[in-house]
């Protein structure tokens, strides 16, 4: 299916071009040999279209899917070249796309031989990356072979002399490739292209390419090692202490922080070693009620990532000028306070701050959360026994969800206990409030590890009461209650 694009459209053409289609599927399937498939698979490609409107894609959708089946992937790759790099260098985008994913749910069968004998499949693909109808489905699997030298000189080319969407089209490939594999040095070229990017006088392409390398320190040391080695993240630290003393740093502050908290977890050192990004998110925190709603998720979301590690716990309370005190009852009373939508998210944010990164945490560790467990406020156990009954899933998902992870500590059955004169058990063993499978299942791991770790300091009616829970399943429903009538 040629992409004739200095043809105009005609409907009668289509129309014809409909008809043409479903003659091919008819008599191919009246044969489904790989060879009839092969043939029929050209005949489609001959035709010359400009634009293929929806009814006409779907009919071809239909007929690839028939011919692609018959022939297989592996042996379309492998013994009909010449097919695929027609498609690849003269369809239309829409059908380069249902390629493009086709292989990329294949690719771990075909990628060694993309990489050898047939390299000049992922070149013609590197080729066609900066167009937007099938560059997202091009660099979901184009990142597996950017560091040949062949596909890399043609991302290369692009980067040198595209625009900067084209360059993004490429970047996002470089951003696939650190987060999949590597140290980023097999493609250093692609690489020192996106972090150029971060000294743009254009915010908006400064705040992709920070976004885009977020996602590379969250996800591989070996790659943020690299990330280190180029200065990029002192280069950052700079920013960092550039937008925070400017009256309004838009959108480069949450980004700068967001990358930051990143970071951290794959590298904890990096909160000594850059001081004014701890300072500057406890200046959020001290001051959250006067932030407007999207900085104040950005300061306990970053909290919440940044000590989801246990070096990071270690670090932030044993530093002395963190108030940590004061940093968990800012984030109670947020909990407790304001629209709907943030309690939620906070209420998510500190259940992953409380969730245990092994089986069995450490005991320093376990001792620190009981006391930033306390630290949240005097009331908050309460607030968590209202929000268990509260007619809104997601903040009873997200409060059972904060009840499961510190049940990974062995202080915590005790707290538990202690809220049952809020009303606690009862609203656990409360089945009518969840109404769908998820919460069932939350409530009953709950049940179980309370009993598992709890019978040392439940009543045997309450133990009782839970093992009855847990022998009836979490799907379990309660019979109606009978009314008796009687006869006047």
């Amino acid at each position: 299916m040629r992409d004739e694009r200095d043809v105009s459209p005609d409907p009668t053409h289509l129309s014809n071009e409909v008809d043409i289609i479903d003659r091919m599927k008819h008599s191919f399937l009246t044969d489904r040999s790989e060879q009839t498939a092969a043939e029929t698979l050209e005949k489609l490609l001959s035709l010359q279209v400009q634009n293929i409107d929806l009814d006409t894609w779907l009919e071809v959708k239909e007929l690839l899917s028939c011919l692609l089946e018959t022939i297989t992937v592996t042996n379309l790759i492998s013994r009909h070249q010449i097919i695929v790099l027609n498609v690849i260098n003269n369809s239309p985008g829409i059908v380069v796309d249902f390629l493009a994913d086709l292989i990329d749910r294949n690719v771990e069968e075909l990628e060694d031989k993309l990489k050898t004998s047939h390299i000049a499949v992922p070149i013609a693909f590197a080729r066609r990356i900066c167009e937007a109808q099938c560059s997202d489905s091009i660099a979901k699997f184009l990142w597996r072979f950017a560091q040949i030298d062949a596909v890399k000189n043609e991302l290369k080319v692009l980067l040198t002399n595209g625009d900067s969407e084209a360059r993004f089209r490429v970047h996002q490939v470089t951003s696939n490739y650190l987060k999949g594999r590597g140290d980023g040095s097999e493609v250093s070229e692609l690489v020192r292209g996106l972090i150029l990017e971060i000294s743009s006088s254009d915010i908006l392409i400064q705040l992709t390419a920070i976004e885009m390398l977020c996602e590379t320190v969250y996800n591989n040391k070996a790659a943020t090692a690299y990330l280190f080695s180029l200065g990029l993240i002192d280069d950052i630290y700079k920013l960092l202490n550039v937008v925070s003393e400017h009256p309004d740093a838009g959108f480069l502050f949450p980004a700068v922080m967001k990358f930051f908290g990143h970071l951290s977890i794959t590298d904890s050192h990096c909160l000594s070693q850059y001081p004014n990004f701890m300072r500057s998110l406890l200046d959020l925190i001290y001051q959250y009620d006067r932030l407007d709603a999207s900085l104040r998720l950005l300061a306990f979301d970053t909290l919440a990532v940044v000590a989801s590690t246990e070096d990071a716990k270690r670090y932030l309370a044993s530093t002395p000028d963190y108030n940590m005190k004061e940093v968990f009852n800012m984030f109670g009373v947020a909990i407790a306070t304001g629209p709907l939508e943030l309690r939620v998210r906070h209420m998510e944010a500190l259940s992953l701050l409380f969730r245990s990164e092994h089986k069995s945490s450490h005991h320093d560790v376990s001792d620190l959360l009981e006391k930033w467990w306390q630290y949240l406020g005097e009331g908050f156990p309460t607030v968590v026994v209202t929000y268990l009954t509260r007619p809104f899933e997601q903040l009873r998902h997200a409060t059972l969800q904060l009840i499961t992870n510190m049940l990974s500590y062995n202080w915590a059955v005790d707290i538990f206990k202690s809220m049952d004169g809020y009303g606690f058990v009862n609203a656990i063993l409360n089945r009518r409030i969840e109404t769908t499978s998820q919460g069932k299942h939350m409530k009953y791991d709950i049940v179980r590890l309370l009993v598992e770790k709890g019978s040392h300091c439940f009543s045997s009616e309450t133990l009782m009461r839970l093992k009855l829970y847990i022998r009836e399943g979490p799907l379990y429903v309660e019979p109606s209650p009978k009314i008796d009538m009687m006869d006047k």
